[in-house]
C-alpha cells in the first residue's frame, strides 16, 4: 500500500487530523469504523504510520496544566457513575484538535559492539556467539558424559556406542554446521541425509561427517553435568542448558545494541517430545513446542533477549512480581533498555493501561493492539454504535502526574464474516510520544 493511497483514505474519515492529540500525561481511546471490508492491512499500515511518522507537521507539548486547551474536552461523560471508572483513570470524551507531544529523546548507542575483520564472512559473525570458550566447554562436558555412560551401562558389542571416541572443538564445529545445513535442506528423516540413493543423495553431509559419528555426538552431546546442580538452582527445569542459555543471552546483548524501534512477542520452538511445559498454539506455524518470549529489533529481527516459558517458575524479574505475568515478561526482557527512549511494539497479550503507565514512567514509547475487555478502559468502546467513518476518542484525566499514553481503537465490521468479527475487533494502545 503506497503512501498516496493511505493519505486518500485518511481524507475519507469524518475526523482526519489523526496526528493531533492532547498533552503528555493522558491516555486516549479512539474508536472508528473504516471503509474497508477487512481490517488487517489497514491496521498494520496505520501502525507503520505512527511508528515512522508519515505526517511531518511540527508537534508540541504543554508545559503546564494551564496551557492545555480544556475546551476540547466534552463534559457529557463527566456524569458517568463512579463505579464505571473505579480506578484513577477518569475518561473524558475529546476531539482530535490538539497537537501531540514529541517522542522521548533517544540516548542509546546503537549498532555493532564487536569487531569483525571481514564483514562479508558469515563465519566471523557466527563465532561472535559460538566462541572458543563455549565450544571447549561443550567438548569437555560431552566427553565426560560419554565416558560416564560407557562405564556405567554395559551395552552389547554390536551397538554403535562401542565406536565412540572423544570429540574435539573442530569436530564439534562441523557437527553444528551439519545441524545448520539440515535446517536449510529439509528432509523427512535424519537418516535420509546420508542416503546413497541417486534420487535423494546429498553428498555434502557424507563429506562433512559420517552418519554413525553424527549419531554418536547427537547421543552424547552435553552442556552441564548433573552434579553441578542443586536445589537452589534458579531454573531447575532448564538446568541442562542453563549455562549455554545464559552465555548466549550475554553475547546477544554484548555484540549488538538494537535501534530505537523494538518489539516483544512469543515464538514456538518445534518440539513434540514429553515435556511438562510443552505448549500448543494452533495459530503458530509450529503448533507444538517450547514457548519463548523474545525481544527483537523491529527492522532487522535481531534477537536481543529471550525468556523460555516453563510454566510456574519462569525466569522473570522479582522487582515486578506485583504486576501481571505478561508485564513481568516485558519488564524483564527490556530492563537494560528502559529510560533510553526506545519505542516498543507489543500485541494484545501484553498491553493494558497499567502496562502503559509503567513503560512511560521508564521513558519508553510503546504501541500495539489492546483487548476491549482490559481493565480501566471506558465502556463506551464496546457499547456505542458507530457508522462508517466515525471517530470516537477518550482521554484520561491527569490525576497523579504520570506520563501519559494514547489509546486508539479500531472497530471494523466485516460483512458476511461474522465468525471473524470478534477476532478482528481491536484497540491500539499508543504513547503520544510515538507520533
Amino acid at each position: 500500500m503506497g503512501r498516496n493511497v493511505y493519505y486518500s483514505r485518511c481524507e475519507t474519515f469524518s475526523q482526519s487530523a489523526l496526528t493531533r492529540w492532547t498533552r503528555s500525561g493522558s491516555f486516549f481511546c479512539i474508536d472508528y469504523v473504516t471503509n474497508e471490508s477487512y481490517s488487517r492491512n489497514l491496521v498494520s499500515f496505520t501502525v507503520y504510520r505512527w511508528q515512522y511518522g508519515v505526517y511531518t507537521e511540527s508537534l508540541s507539548s504543554f508545559e503546564s496544566d494551564e496551557d492545555f486547551p480544556h475546551s476540547i474536552l466534552s463534559s457529557e461523560d463527566d456524569s458517568s457513575d463512579e463505579e464505571d471508572f473505579s480506578s484513577v483513570r477518569q475518561w473524558c470524551k475529546i476531539d482530535s484538535s490538539s497537537p501531540a507531544p514529541s517522542r522521548f529523546s533517544f540516548i542509546s548507542d546503537v549498532g555493532m559492539k564487536a569487531c569483525v575483520t571481514n564483514i562479508s564472512d558469515p563465519l566471523e559473525y557466527f563465532e561472535l556467539f559460538l566462541t572458543d570458550e563455549i565450544v571447549n566447554h561443550i567438548v569437555t562436558e560431552t566427553n565426560i558424559f560419554a565416558a560416564e555412560n560407557l562405564n556405567n551401562f554395559k551395552s552389547k558389542e554390536y551397538t554403535q556406542t562401542h565406536h565412540w571416541s572423544e570429540t574435539n572443538a573442530n569436530e564439534l564445529r562441523v557437527f553444528f554446521a551439519t545441524l545448520i545445513l539440515q535446517g536449510i535442506i529439509t528432509k523427512p528423516t535424519v537418516r535420509i541425509y546420508w542416503s546413497k540413493r541417486k534420487l535423494i543423495e546429498t553428498p555434502s553431509f557424507s563429506n562433512l561427517m559420517s552418519s554413525r559419528r553424527f549419531d554418536l555426538i547427537m547421543q552424547f552431546i552435553h552442556f552441564d553435568r548433573n552434579e553441578n546442580t542443586d536445589s537452589s538452582h534458579p531454573q531447575p527445569k532448564l538446568k541442562k542448558i542453563w549455562i549455554i542459555l545464559n552465555y548466549l543471552q550475554k553475547k546477544f546483548s554484548e555484540v549488538y545494541t538494537p535501534e530505537q524501534d523494538i518489539c516483544i512477542d512469543e515464538s514456538i520452538l518445534l518440539y513434540k517430545g514429553r515435556l511438562s511445559w510443552n505448549q500448543y498454539l494452533p495459530l503458530k506455524r509450529a503448533r507444538f513446542g517450547i514457548k519463548m518470549f523474545m525481544l527483537c529489533e523491529s527492522h532487522s529481527g535481531y534477537v536481543w533477549s529471550i525468556i523460555i516459558y516453563v510454566g510456574k517458575g519462569t525466569d522473570v524479574s522479582e522487582e515486578s512480581k506485583e504486576c501481571s505475568f505478561s508485564t513481568q515478561v516485558v519488564l524483564t526482557l527490556s530492563k537494560p533498555l528502559l529510560n533510553k527512549g526506545y519505542c516498543l511494539t507489543t500485541d494484545n497479550y501484553y498491553n493494558s493501561p497499567e502496562f502503559g503507565e509503567i513503560l512511560l514512567k521508564s521513558k519508553t514509547d510503546f504501541f500495539g493492539t489492546l483487548r476491549h475487555n482490559r481493565k480501566d478502559l471506558p465502556k463506551e468502546l464496546k457499547t456505542e454504535k458507530l457508522k462508517k467513518g466515525d471517530l470516537l476518542a477518550y482521554q484520561t484525566a491527569e490525576t497523579r502526574g504520570d506520563s501519559g499514553a494514547l489509546t486508539k481503537n479500531w472497530f471494523d465490521s466485516i460483512p458476511n464474516r461474522s465468525e471473524l468479527q470478534e477476532a478482528i475487533n481491536m484497540v491500539v494502545l499508543i504513547c503520544p510520544n510515538c507520533l
